[in-house]
């Protein structure tokens, strides 16, 4: 994870880079997006894996569910569309899942 993160944040993946034929090679994650690893999340679920996410700089995605139930889907709302907010539900109820 701290490899791909550095990878992201634009630290070189390959020494290679130039032209071969048409094909352009970049030494580094293409597209770059400034900021992108400040707006990705890890999944904790320990204190210890916790504390890994913030010495990483990144967000914590974190659940108060202790233990699931027979058929528990956690998905967070709060700023989904009334339409997205529909979906989720429908998918949460269907038999499929």
């Amino acid at each position: 994870m701290q490899r791909l993160l550095r990878f992201v944040r634009g630290e070189a993946v390959t020494e290679f880079s130039g032209v071969e034929g048409i094909e352009v090679f970049s030494d580094r994650v293409q597209p770059h997006s400034p900021g992108l690893a400040g707006r990705m999340w890890y999944g904790g679920a320990s204190l210890r894996s916790a504390q890994w996410a913030g010495e990483n700089g990144m967000n914590l995605l974190a659940s108060s569910v202790v233990k699931a139930q027979e058929s528990l889907v956690v998905i967070p709302t709060d700023s989904a569309s009334p339409g997205q907010r529909a979906k989720y539900l429908q998918y949460a109820q269907s038999p499929c899942r």
